[in-house]
């Protein structure tokens, strides 16, 4: 007798403790009730894309395609931004430009704007919306690039402050990509190196990046279902 309810209430301990699981997997507000999150459906996540000044190599990754999350060579007409500058010989002094900046084959236009001039990677993370007053909009991004005549700053390597940009892919709307519907994102670099010192190539960086493929400003990973 003792060992079956020894056994009932190991089985009630049992199903009580999945209940418990399960409410923190999903969450629950003050009333109790289940709060579910999926994956943003409007919102693309690049965790570490890669982009190098590297001409030395005939083909140099030196640009991004921001709408799927892909490195493309300087002159691909996929690219939305390239990287630019470097001519010191000191691995110093990159920035990126809108894709549309080479004769040979210009790619996709793209604009800027700073959001923050150096922000810890874990706070990047956490953006959800930018704080910019409001709602986006194609006139908030008022730059070719990111070093913005001297406004802004360039990138080095090491990298001693990481900034966050805000970018809309105007040549995607221009072109009726994307079910003609406006694209801003958000990136910050994580890394860069030099891997022919005292060369002006060899400068590779990598940066994350986020999409919101709906004209929104609204960066989350995950929203309540």
């Amino acid at each position: 007798m003792i060992s079956i309810i020894r056994g009932k209430i190991f089985l009630f301990l049992l199903a009580a403790s999945l209940t418990f699981s399960i409410a923190l997997i999903n969450g629950c507000d003050d009333s109790g009730i289940e709060t579910k999150f999926v994956n943003n459906p409007n919102v693309k996540v690049f965790d570490s894309l890669y982009i190098e000044e590297d001409s030395a190599a005939g083909q140099s990754f030196a640009g991004l395609n921001l709408l799927d999350g892909f490195n493309t060579t300087s002159t691909s007409a996929s690219r939305d931004i390239g990287m630019a500058g470097g001519l010191d010989s000191l691995g110093t002094n990159f920035y990126f430009r809108s894709g549309i900046f080479d004769f040979l084959a210009p790619g996709y236009e793209t604009r800027f704007f700073r959001y923050s001039a150096d922000m810890p990677s874990s706070d990047f993370d956490t953006i959800s919306f930018l704080n910019v007053g409001g709602e986006l909009d194609s006139t908030d991004f008022t730059q070719e690039d990111t070093y913005a005549n001297g406004v802004w700053s360039y990138f080095n390597t090491p990298l001693t402050t990481y900034p966050v940009y805000a970018f809309y892919l105007r040549g995607r709307k221009a072109a009726g990509e994307n079910n003609n519907i406006r694209v801003y994102g958000i990136f910050q670099p994580i890394t860069s190196g030099d891997r022919v010192l005292g060369s002006p190539y060899g400068f590779w960086m990598t940066i994350k990046a986020r999409i919101n493929i709906n004209a929104e400003n609204d960066f989350r990973r995950q929203i309540e279902q």
